[in-house]
């Protein structure tokens, strides 16, 4: 019986032991978020004024009451931003691994939806698909900076992007100095001017836009 009950509290002892260690085991997550958004209501293509927003959390965050520099990240064309960034490049497993190897610091990282079928938005404003550049500059940095544990300054925040994402965010970091810190553009479709007007607005809505989309005959010069 004394025997039966001193291993019966090594057991316990042991399980206690590994507390600490099941409760520091931290991982990342994404959650899905919208709200309606002012910029895009009214919109010409009658997109939807409250899209999917996909947030990924760092392992930490759900155990610390630090606060996150965050990327907003923006997908290119032809798909939305889940199968850019869960099946055609998965971005939780790439950060998850840099921020594990100490290569990168852990942040949130916002990435939006802004697909429609036929249509280039490139995440300006525009009266056919809706004041985009609004929408993630003021609407969305607002909306992240309220519900999530974020380090509020332009020195804490960056805007990444890819194809359409990356003149996104050529345009979104001129256009409003003041609420991003730096700006990367990954294959963005760029025009071959040195006129800042042409590539942020003339160029974008203008050109590309009619360029690359289908405009079901409401385009408004």
């Amino acid at each position: 019986m004394i025997r039966k009950n001193v291993t019966s509290y090594i057991i316990l002892f042991l399980l206690l032991m590994a507390l600490p260690i099941i409760a520091n085991a931290q991982e990342s997550k994404i959650i899905t978020t919208k709200f309606q958004s002012k910029a895009l209501s009214g919109n010409l293509l009658g997109i939807s004024d409250s899209p999917n927003i996909y947030v990924y959390l760092p392992p930490s965050y759900e155990s610390s009451g630090q606060s996150y520099p965050v990327v907003y990240l923006l997908h290119g064309c032809c798909m939305n931003a889940a199968q850019y960034w869960f099946t055609w490049k998965p971005i939780k497993p790439l950060v998850d691994q840099l921020i594990s190897d100490g290569k990168v610091k852990e942040m949130i990282i916002v990435m939006p939806d802004a697909y429609i079928s036929d249509y280039l938005l490139m995440y300006v404003n525009s009266p056919n698909g809706g004041n985009w550049g609004d929408y993630i500059a003021k609407e969305l940095v607002e909306f992240i900076d309220k519900n999530f544990r974020t380090m509020p300054t332009s020195a804490n925040r960056a805007l990444q992007g890819y194809s359409m994402g990356g003149v996104g965010a050529w345009y979104l970091v001129h256009h409003y100095p003041d609420i991003f810190g730096c700006m990367t553009s990954h294959d963005g479709m760029m025009p071959a001017t040195s006129n800042k007007e042409e590539w942020t607005t003339k160029y974008l809505v203008e050109n590309n836009l009619k360029a690359f989309a289908k405009l079901r005959g409401i385009f408004i010069d």
